[in-house]
């Protein structure tokens, strides 16, 4: 099989028809003028591009990309043309997909190939134990992304103790590191002009889960301006956090990240109100405003949330020397967002008041107490210094 033969479809029944596509589904549907929303990948199965059936296979290098919206495959030739040739959400874009699901070659299909199954679904040869079935089950990759964009769009109900809003609208990254205790006035100076250049996106991910959300990506920008959609979260308890990366789509490893917490904002909003006078039960119990804050990039920071957001390896040795690029903590740029966190109410204000839903139960994470034994080395060495000094 050729990629030729496999994408002929698409090639001369949709690319070709791309213009009437799009004039015919434009007023239908919306979506069809929105961006992809590229990611690196890796491919371990043969593979093709959509845009010009170029054969995916890198193995471990990361070099091609899969949009996390429709799924389709993209060589790093055509990145700057799939949202033109085959727009995201689009009738071509279904049908690249669905042609890619069909050639491309899985596990399954090859284990599939060397034992085949009878009509029954069993293996030749194989015996049936206590009735036991084993029915393969075929997802679609759209209908599943249909649905889980509905849910998204239709975060109304509560279960956590309220919804957290979050739009993001722009970020700013410096060519070169700030130490970790710069102040605030040199970070989110106008006027700093020694900006690094590339292709990123802010991705929102939070604890306890390892679903994320994200932006689109923005092409060769210092500044750029995301100008995102409002997303919507259910948090889960009082003790959630939220972790916002700008990540570079070229490596997909995050250049800054920074963390909120549910209880953080809590207190960010009834500080507010306090200033502004508003100090009764019923002023506090009000919903609040979007608020429009900068946050700190930071980098040297691990996978993970709470205690054991700093990577403790970096805390320790001649990373800690001033001269260092290696500490935890260094500030990479700001990120600019409108966040609220509307709390539900019947927690507390109800005659009939919900139980306030519980704390997950934390793991043990020999990480946090590798994080704690450099904290407390470095206390140690720091007492040393003061001894040795006086």
């Amino acid at each position: 099989i050729t990629p030729e033969k496999i994408y002929t479809s698409i090639d001369d029944e949709s690319i070709s028809k791309t213009s009437t596509l799009t004039t015919a589904f434009t007023s239908r549907n919306s979506v069809v003028s929105k961006s992809h929303l590229l990611r690196v990948r890796s491919f371990w199965s043969p593979a093709w591009c959509s845009v010009c059936s170029k054969i995916l296979v890198t193995g471990w290098m990361q070099g091609n990309f899969e949009c996390e919206a429709c799924h389709i495959f993209c060589c790093r030739d055509c990145q700057l043309q799939v949202d033109v040739r085959i727009p995201c959400g689009s009738e071509v874009a279904k049908m690249a997909v669905k042609n890619a699901q069909k050639y491309q070659i899985s596990f399954n299909q090859l284990m599939t190939t060397l034992a085949p199954h009878d009509d029954n679904g069993y293996t030749n040869g194989a015996s049936v134990h206590d009735g036991a079935e084993s029915k393969p089950k075929h997802r679609n990759a759209l209908s599943e992304l249909e649905t889980q964009q509905s849910s998204e769009s239709k975060v109304t109900s509560i279960n956590g103790i309220g919804l957290l809003r979050i739009r993001v609208l722009k970020a700013c990254l410096f060519e070169k590191n700030l130490p970790p205790e710069a102040e605030p006035g040199e970070i989110f100076d106008p006027d700093f002009s020694i900006l690094r250049t590339g292709d990123h996106y802010c991705r929102i991910s939070w604890s306890g889960s390892k679903d994320s959300r994200r932006t689109k990506t923005v092409l060769q920008a210092s500044k750029p301006v995301f100008e995102s959609e409002e997303m919507i979260f259910d948090v889960s308890h009082y003790g959630a956090e939220y972790k916002l990366e700008v990540v570079d789509v070229n490596t997909d490893k995050p250049v800054g990240a920074c963390l909120l917490s549910a209880q953080g904002l809590l207190q960010w909003q009834r500080d507010e109100k306090i200033r502004q006078g508003l100090i009764s039960l019923l002023d506090m119990s009000q919903k609040s405003d979007p608020r429009r804050v900068k946050l700190e990039l930071r980098t040297g920071v691990k996978d993970a949330f709470g205690l054991n957001f700093y990577n403790a390896s970096k805390l320790s040795g001649e990373s800690k020397e001033k001269n260092s690029s290696g500490r935890a903590g260094e500030i990479s740029g700001w990120l600019e967002i409108d966040v609220v966190l509307d709390e539900d109410r019947s927690l507390f204000l109800s005659s009939n008041p919900r139980q306030c839903p519980p704390r997950a139960n934390e793991e043990f994470d020999i990480a946090l107490i590798q994080l704690h034994i450099a904290r407390i080395s470095n206390i140690i060495e720091d007492i040393q210094k003061i001894f040795s000094t006086y």
